[in-house]
């Protein structure tokens, strides 16, 4: 059983850490993948703290529609690679 990693980001839901997983290569590594839902309604302090993390990329999920209706916080940010797929 792997130990599950949460964090506390108020304007996130069911924001989690998909480290401690098997995989056929072992486990998977803590800090690598977390996710989460739709982090469109962050306050600036809540993605200061989620950037220390080290997030480098974000792949958003949500449709086209989505999106416009609701932008994801990190699509803008310098030293973020977004993608929607």
């Amino acid at each position: 059983m792997y130990a599950e990693k949460t964090y506390n980001f108020p304007s996130m839901l069911n924001i989690r850490d998909l480290g401690g997983h098997k995989s056929k290569f072992g486990l998977t590594k803590y800090g690598t993948l977390i996710r989460s839902d739709a982090p469109y309604k962050l306050s600036q302090s809540e993605i200061d703290e989620f950037m220390k993390l080290g997030v480098t990329t974000v792949i958003d999920f949500r449709s086209k529609q989505e999106i416009e209706q609701k932008p994801c916080a990190f699509a803008k940010i310098d030293g973020v690679e977004y993608y929607n797929i």
